[in-house]
């Protein structure tokens, strides 16, 4: 019987790349045999089982856990990247703590989730923060205009400075003819300081039902505390004219707008005491708020 040979012999120019060719050689050395085959001859059942086992070249699409050759640590290839290569890549640095200035990196290792940076000593939190040394404002500090108070002794939660409106008290037998008026406040923490001008140039009533009740004024920018808790203030007379006797203090009321003067012997200055004309009087006093 004659053998049959399937061989890569060259093919003739006139036989297509994608045939098959058989090659038929004779025992005898008679001249070989030649036929070709078309690429779409059937297969047996096993070869495709076969075949379809395999993947193809383009785009092919693997299952289970195919593996590959891992790659040396950092390596910027279109290698595949193995799941241990992924792994390897993870950064073993210390976090390092921000310098202030943001930065793009050029490591090509990444952050693992649970890192942590280390605590930054030389800065201090945005929320109740703790300064040594002195500290420095090319600024200003702003507080809040609604007071938030604590209760440490050792905390400025207010600070505030303005003007005010300050008049005669009601039992004060007068029509206000100021030719000016200051009335000025400083509030730190709880505790007022305020400077007052009173220069009243004309039109005050010396007579009258009210001319035995005491100067009062009114118009503090701030409720003092109630008595036992700093509601007294106290009062220093700057500059006085105007009045038949000398004042020398005051006090503010607690838990009112009040200011009342007196004189050196401790008794109200009343009505009847203050020119009808022309009078002055400029004091300073301070006191506690209730806020």
């Amino acid at each position: 019987m004659s053998e049959i040979k399937i061989t890569d012999l060259p093919l003739a120019s006139s036989v297509a790349s994608t045939d098959l060719v058989l090659v038929v050689a004779n025992p005898s050395g008679a001249a070989t045999t030649k036929k070709t085959l078309a690429s779409t001859l059937p297969v047996s059942d096993a070869t495709q089982t076969a075949l379809d086992l395999k993947a193809n070249l383009a785009g092919p699409t693997f299952t289970s856990s195919p593996a590959s050759n891992t790659g040396t640590v950092d390596t910027s290839s279109t290698q595949i990247a193995t799941q241990a290569f992924v792994i390897g890549q993870a950064g073993t640095a210390t976090p390092v703590v921000n310098s202030g200035s943001g930065a793009a990196g050029s490591s090509s290792r990444y952050s693992r989730q649970d890192h942590v940076h280390p605590t930054d000593s030389t800065r201090a939190p945005t929320a109740s923060p703790t300064f040594t040394g002195i500290v420095t404002t090319a600024g200003q500090i702003v507080f809040p205009a609604t007071a938030n108070l604590s209760s440490s002794a050792n905390t400025l939660d207010d600070y505030e400075e303005g003007t005010f409106s300050i008049s005669w008290g009601s039992g004060t037998s007068v029509s206000e003819n100021f030719s000016y008026k200051v009335a000025q406040y400083i509030k730190i923490g709880k505790t007022v300081f305020i400077q007052v001008g009173m220069p009243l140039s004309s039109n005050y009533n010396q007579s009258g039902a009210n001319s035995g009740n005491a100067v009062t004024f009114t118009g503090l920018p701030f409720t003092p505390a109630a008595v036992g808790v700093g509601g007294y203030g106290s009062l220093s007379i700057g500059y006085q004219s105007g009045y038949s006797t000398r004042t020398a203090s005051g006090y503010i009321s607690p838990a009112s707008t009040t200011i009342y003067i007196f004189d050196a012997a401790g008794n109200s200055i009343t009505n009847a005491m203050v020119s009808a004309t022309t009078s002055y009087l400029y004091f300073t006093a301070f006191y506690t708020t209730a806020l």
